[in-house]
């Protein structure tokens, strides 16, 4: 089955009790889409972007976390990504299809 990233950006909490109604409700929505998600992912802090061999830029929207699901389609994927309540403030959602990629492996002794 297709794997999908959802790749959050903004939604960053105010205020310490904000911050703990956000946790209690993303947690609910993750414990809802039960074996769906393949990898909890993690939250994202300060960001820069590398531009260039030796330069680099302030994060002007940065991702703020990410999570993995699987799904039949990517339309399978958004009705769970709706159902966060992340998506009813200020964040917003990239929903990437992820790759499954093999890469041939070298040997230690090659």
């Amino acid at each position: 089955m297709p794997r999908f990233i959802l790749a959050f950006r903004g939604g960053m909490p105010k205020s310490p009790e904000e911050g703990q109604k956000m946790m209690t409700d993303w947690n609910g929505w993750m414990d809802g889409l039960g074996s769906s998600l393949v990898d909890k992912g993690a939250g994202f802090g300060k960001s820069r972007f590398l531009t260039g061999q030796n330069r680099e830029e302030k994060a002007g929207d940065p991702l703020s976390g990410y999570s993995v699901v699987e799904a039949s389609d990517i339309d399978a994927a958004l009705d769970m990504a709706r159902r966060t309540r992340s998506l009813r403030s200020a964040a917003r959602l990239r929903l990437p299809s992820a790759c499954r990629c093999r890469f041939p492996v070298a040997s230690a002794s090659q």
